[in-house]
């Protein structure tokens, strides 16, 4: 009691800086903070915090509305509850959408039927709160539900292991749903807390990012939420050091269990990066992110004290056993010195091995030709085949919840995207066009365990998709929206889909692979 006492006392007291929420980790948010923020810290970690980034009020509506209802459409959430020392806001979180493979010969009616609750709060200047819960049904195109059925979690059987059901990425593991859906609730949260103005310290199981670009070559959010601690720590304007430690999980059925249920395997996370800022603008930043085994199929244990250590590259020189420890590293560059024009890349190593890079180089310009909201975004990413992967002990492969940690599409590939995104007077639209190339591999790669399946030849695969949508409030990002996708693939058939519906689009939905 003294404990809680004191630590209440202790958040009521300590005042100074402003909400401790993180924006949400969206593209469009993250986009909006590249345009608009003045004071950027180019370290490329996201989501952001509104204590160091008041993008909400940046973004706000300013529209005069002369009613409840169209003041809550436009402007603010469902209910916001303000007192003294506190603040509570409440909102619906919606995905409703409905469309058609027009290259299925079955027919198939495709739809997504998302129903949540968002609420975020915040205690005295220096506390805030977060929680998301989803819950979801949904039939997709065929070449999506084959990529989410290839990373299925996985049971013992008498010939290794058995795949069933499937993992949408980002979000959660599924249960069928009528002939061909899919079936998947999640709940994702944090506690954000600022003891110095200099200091933040966060706890939950939210998505991190690292880059400013669409996909990211050393963490992405395209895996599985993950319990994690977190500490940044700004030293000056120029460093910034930052410490992350995470449960991630092969979603591998253990052989021997008491409970109902059979437990997953595990495996310790931990990342250390370190910013330097030479230059107004510029930033270089350190990246190690470390997978550390915590057993197999049948034991358990702890990661190892050193897993801990806040020092980058420390964790190879003091667990230089393979089986033990899968290391990745690299650097993330980013050159925000020209107003309106962003300059973005990584170059990322396995586990020091520098015959074996990847690599990312892009760029964002806004306001193109003097037009307002006019964007444009350009990115080639590369990488190696069996990058990520630990070939001592595949369970320590560069993923969680069987999907890769860093880009969707695993390793072994080439890709050149691109987006063009405008908006105008709440209507706004968004051009993607994606080529990549990919290598044959067996099976599927970074699962910890091949599943058999016949090696796929080299394939070549180009996606375009054209949004259109008309945005009512950009607190939730509520959206009303129509969408057409064309994907070709030299060995897979061409789809081409549409869909319509409404969206709070707070979280990336991925179909790009």
């Amino acid at each position: 009691m003294r404990i809680f006492l004191f630590l209440s006392l202790t958040l009521f007291y300590l005042s100074s800086i402003a909400q401790q929420n993180f924006i949400h980790l969206s593209d469009f948010y993250k986009d909006q903070l590249t345009r608009y923020s003045s004071n950027y810290f180019p370290d490329g970690q996201y989501p952001k915090n509104e204590g160091e980034y008041d993008l909400i009020h940046t973004i706000r509506d300013s529209s005069k509305q002369y009613y409840t209802l169209t003041e809550i459409l436009f402007k603010k959430h469902l209910f916001e509850i303000k007192g003294d020392n506190y603040s509570i806001n409440i909102s619906p979180i919606a995905d409703l959408r409905i469309g058609r493979d027009l290259s299925d010969t079955n027919d198939r009616k495709l739809f997504m039927n998302t129903r949540g609750v968002f609420v975020e709060g915040d205690i005295g200047n220096n506390f805030s709160f977060s929680t998301e819960f989803h819950e979801n049904q949904a039939r997709f195109t065929e070449y999506q539900s084959i990529y989410y059925a290839q990373h299925g979690e996985l049971y013992p059987s008498a010939l290794g292991y058995a795949q069933v059901n499937a993992v949408i990425p980002g979000e959660a593991r599924t249960k069928p749903f009528k002939t061909d859906g899919f079936d998947y609730a999640f709940a994702v949260g944090y506690l954000a807390y600022r003891p110095h103005k200099n200091i933040l310290l966060s706890a939950g199981n939210t998505s991190h990012f690292i880059g400013e670009g669409q996909h990211s070559l050393l963490k992405g959010n395209t895996n599985g939420n993950a319990p994690f601690l977190k500490v940044d720590w700004q030293i000056g304007k120029r460093w910034k050091v930052s410490h992350q430690r995470s449960r991630h999980l092969n979603l591998m059925r253990r052989v021997y269990t008491s409970s109902a249920e059979a437990y997953y395997e595990s495996k310790g996370f931990s990342m250390n990066y370190i910013t330097f800022q030479p230059f107004e603008g510029v930033g270089i930043s350190f990246f190690e992110g470390n997978q550390w085994n915590r057993g197999d199929s049948i034991t358990s244990y702890y990661s190892p004290a050193i897993s801990y250590l806040p020092v980058p590259f420390m964790s190879s020189i003091l667990q230089p056993d393979r089986k033990e420890l899968n290391s990745i590293r690299g650097l993330n560059l980013v050159v925000n010195r020209f107003k309106n024009h962003l300059i973005y890349g990584q170059i990322v190593i396995d586990d020091l091995q520098f015959d074996d890079l990847g690599g990312q180089i892009g760029y964002k310009g806004f306001d193109f030709f003097g037009v307002q909201q006019l964007m444009l975004q350009l990115e080639f990413n590369t990488i190696p085949s069996h990058f990520y992967e630990n070939r001592e002990n595949t369970r320590l492969n560069y993923s969680h919840y069987n999907m890769p940690l860093a880009h969707v599409l695993g390793n072994g590939f080439r890709e050149i995207f691109t987006k063009i995104a405008y908006e105008k007077s709440r209507i706004y639209s968004e051009l993607i066009v994606d080529y990549s190339d990919r290598d044959a591999q067996p099976g599927t790669p970074l699962l910890g365990y091949t599943v058999p399946q016949n090696a796929k030849g080299f394939s070549a695969v180009f996606l375009t998709s054209i949004e259109v949508g008309y945005r009512f409030n950009k607190k939730m990002n509520l959206c009303a929206f129509g969408q057409l996708t064309y994907r070709s693939e030299n060995t897979f058939r061409n789809t081409t889909f549409i869909s319509a519906g409404l969206k709070t689009a707070i979280r990336n939905r991925s179909y790009i692979f």
